[in-house]
C-alpha cells in the first residue's frame, strides 16, 4: 500500500464512501491472510475473528477522526492525546493490531516470539502500546516479512520452521527430508540464510 493510497483511503472512508470501504476491507483481508501465517499458533477458528476485531479498530479510528489526513500525509492521535505522522502503512498498522489480538488469545499458552534481525535470538512483544505505537519496530518487522518472502524456498522454509514455528533442527531435517545434509550442515545453512536475511533487510531499510 502506497502513501498516496493511504491518504486517499482515509479521506474516502472518513467520508463514508462505500466503494472505498469495500476496497479497504478487501485489501486488508488479503494482506492479513498473506501475513498472519507468520504468527505462531493462530488457529483457523479464530483467524477471522482476529481480523474483524483488528479491522474494526482502524475503521473506527478513521471514522472518529483519530486517523486523519494532514498536509498530504496520514496522521494518528495516540493514547497520550498527541498526533503523530504514521510511519507505517495502514496495512502494516492492521497487522500490528492483529498481533496484539493474537497475543491476548495466546496469553494462556505462552508469549509469541518473532525474529529480531539485530541478533540471533527472539524478542518478546509485551503489550498493546508497544505494538501499536512503535511504528518503527512494526515497519522493521514488515521489512523482515517482505525480505523473507523474496528468499529462496529453502531459506524461507528453514527460517520459518526454526524461528517462527519453533521447530528443532532434528524436526526440520525430518520434515524437509534433505539428502546428504548433516545436522551441522543444516545449522550452517540456517546461519547463512539468517545472515542473508539480515543483510537484505538492512539494505532495504537504508533505501526507504
Amino acid at each position: 500500500m502506497s502513501k498516496v493510497f493511504d491518504v486517499d483511503i482515509v479521506r474516502r472512508v472518513s467520508a463514508r464512501d462505500p466503494k472505498a470501504e469495500s476496497l479497504f476491507y478487501d485489501g486488508c483481508y488479503t494482506y492479513y491472510s498473506r501475513n498472519i501465517s507468520l504468527l505462531r499458533g493462530v488457529r483457523s477458528d479464530v483467524k477471522d475473528d482476529i481480523f474483524h476485531d483488528s479491522f474494526l479498530v482502524i475503521w473506527t479510528e478513521i471514522q472518529n477522526g483519530k486517523i486523519f489526513v494532514q498536509n498530504g500525509t496520514v496522521w494518528r492521535i495516540r493514547k497520550n492525546g498527541k498526533a503523530a505522522q504514521m510511519a507505517c502503512s495502514l496495512y502494516t498498522f492492521l497487522l500490528s493490531i492483529a498481533r496484539y489480538r493474537h497475543l491476548k488469545f495466546m496469553r494462556d499458552e505462552g508469549p509469541a516470539m518473532f525474529v529480531d534481525i539485530d541478533s540471533p535470538h527472539f524478542y518478546y512483544i509485551k503489550d498493546e502500546e508497544e505494538i501499536v505505537d512503535h511504528s518503527e519496530k512494526e515497519r522493521k518487522m514488515q521489512t523482515v516479512d517482505d525480505m523473507l518472502h523474496e528468499m529462496s524456498e529453502r531459506c524461507k522454509e528453514i527460517l520459518t520452521m526454526f524461528y517462527v514455528k519453533g521447530y528443532t533442527l532434528d524436526k526440520i531435517m525430518l520434515l524437509r527430508k534433505e539428502k546428504n545434509v548433516s545436522k551441522d550442515g543444516l545449522k550452517t545453512g540456517k546461519s547463512k540464510c539468517l545472515a542473508q536475511l539480515k543483510k537484505n533487510v538492512k539494505m532495504s531499510l537504508a533505501y526507504e
